[in-house]
């Protein structure tokens, strides 16, 4: 007998071939069949079976850049990615990571987790192993996989001082990395934009791609441009792969700013060259024409040594908030100009009155000019001021996600929608329904293709396409039942914590933890090592 069969329903496997009708069987946490309708016309017994005439049976949906890294003990739910349709998601994106960690240290926990007060009883995890043992004891929904931040790695070694590693550093962090990578992490994270990852130099990450070859794993990567220098940005990892042979991720592929639109196709060759002469390297995307990243990252990198209460420093300064002003201004700019910057998060405490509002629009209010207005802002959340940045075009978006090479992510992070701090991104709830929507609205690609994108592919990415993104015998039991017409996103800036509609049935691990727009109490997630 089995435990669970969904039958009936246009199995679309993962692996982009024609969908056919028929019924999956699932036994023991594992597929145990996937059967054409006309070789399951009478079903055998199980405990229970779904229904799935009309409706898509996919793999689980696999979010390979997330921000989540402790979603799981304010929203064991993960309701946000479940309501979606994703069934694994991986931590420690853009260079910043919880793991590694020195025991003796306190947790510092930024963003609208810093509220909740989370310290070492809820987060007991300092490596791979301790973090596994961390989700499994807090009972969660979906399966994690685990990058390392090379920004978490260099803080282990020296903290956020701007400078250039000694060898004995070097060598130290690198030892850390390859511990990390023993223990089953996936790979390393780059956020190069962010301190103290944009103090470091090529060579730098040379050494560290080195340590993530030798374990054929992959580097995830946020460059250190996606706006006027977007093509030296990706030299720049093309260097690093060539000399290498380390596999490289970049992370939610974009052209912000308008001076950069329009070059969608310009920068989709330059990497397709790049794979022509044997480099390997891939790309994945958000399916939003808004970006989301702190304020902090408009001011030079220098304003960063010390972290953000060094920079709140420098803002009181007069002195050194002139000398901060020109690249503040540039930066500002080539993320869309003043008009397209929204704060959305303002840190441990909620400031409202700055939340959701333009940055033009908070000058007004304050009475001040804008540049003082980002100033006093700035220094009022302690230089923790996430914002929301329009600054995409639309055919760009459309253009790069028409790719079926290119993974589907969020770059979000999961919450409790009952209980957030902030105006969150959609993109947090809303991105695997809305790419799937605009495929079916734009007719980008065929049905298989765009479940590829979200299943095998970000597997084969991550290295676990032994065991997930497909329907096949063996593989983990985590599918993901949907509507294809109807599925949509629903999350919007205004209101970035409604959810989805479209999702029928989640199973992960064999359990079902979602099912017709409700939640189960099943919490089969674990953490998956490789």
């Amino acid at each position: 007998m089995y435990d669970i069969i969904i039958s009936g329903g246009l199995i679309v496997d993962g692996s982009a071939s024609k969908p056919y009708h028929g019924s999956v069987f699932i036994s023991g946490g594992k597929i145990a069949a996937v059967k054409k309708a006309e070789d399951c016309a009478k079903l055998p017994e199980a405990k229970t079976v779904y229904d799935a005439k009309g409706h898509v049976i996919a793999p689980g949906f696999i979010d390979i850049h997330t921000h989540s890294d402790y979603s799981y003990i304010f929203d064991p739910t993960m309701i946000g990615n479940i309501s979606s349709g994703v069934t694994f998601v991986v931590s420690g994106n853009c260079g910043r990571s919880p793991i590694p960690a020195d025991p003796a240290a306190p947790l510092k926990v930024g963003g609208v987790f810093a509220e909740k007060h989370i310290d070492r009883k809820m987060f007991d995890a300092y490596d791979v192993t301790t973090y596994g043992e961390n989700i499994s004891r807090h009972a969660t929904t979906t399966n994690y996989g685990a990058l390392i931040g090379h920004g978490s790695l260099r803080n282990a070694v020296i903290g956020m001082e701007k400078r250039d590693l000694t060898k004995e550093e070097m060598e130290k962090m690198c030892s850390l990395a390859d511990k990390m990578l023993s223990q089953g992490a996936f790979g390393i994270s780059l956020g190069l934009i962010y301190a103290p990852g944009s103090f470091c130099k090529t060579d730098e990450l040379i050494s560290l791609a080195k340590v993530v070859a030798k374990h054929d794993k992959v580097i995830c990567v946020h460059m250190r441009n996606e706006n006027d220098h977007i093509f030296e940005a990706i030299d720049e990892m093309i260097e690093i792969a060539k000399k290498t042979g380390c596999r490289i991720e970049i992370s939610h592929l974009k052209l912000m700013g308008k001076r950069q639109w329009g070059k969608a196709a310009e920068l989709l060759a330059k990497i397709d060259r790049a794979k022509a002469s044997g480099i390997r390297i891939t790309a994945d995307q958000y399916p939003y024409t808004s970006s989301s990243s702190g304020i902090a990252s408009c001011f030079p990198v220098w304003a960063l040594d010390g972290g953000f209460d060094a920079l709140t420093e420098r803002c009181k300064d007069d002195a050194t908030w002139e000398k901060m002003l020109p690249e503040l201004i540039e930066k500002m700019e080539s993320r869309g100009g003043a008009e397209n910057i929204t704060p959305g998060e303002t840190g441990a405490v909620v400031h409202p009155e700055f939340i959701g509002k333009t940055l033009p629009q908070i000058a007004d209010e304050m009475g001040l000019p804008l540049l003082d207005a980002v100033r006093q802002m700035t220094i009022t959340c302690g230089g923790q001021v996430k914002c929301f940045y329009n600054n995409m075009s639309e055919e760009d978006v459309l253009a790069i996600m028409s790719r079926p090479d290119i993974c589907t992510i969020s770059d979000g992070t999961t919450f409790d929608i009952k209980d957030y701090a902030g105006a969150p991104h959609p993109r947090n709830i809303g991105t695997f329904p809305r790419f799937f929507r605009l495929v079916r609205e734009n007719g980008l690609m065929p049905l298989e293709s765009a479940v590829s994108r979200a299943t095998s592919l970000p597997a084969s990415v991550m290295g676990i396409d032994d065991e997930y993104g497909f329907l096949k015998e063996g593989y983990a039991a985590s599918i993901t039942v949907f509507d294809y017409e109807n599925i949509t996103d629903k999350a919007t800036y205004e209101d970035g914590t409604a959810l989805s509609e479209g999702i029928d049935l989640v199973i992960v691990n064999g359990q079902v933890v979602f099912k017709d727009g409700k939640l189960t109490d099943a919490r089969p997630g674990k953490l998956i090592k490789r």
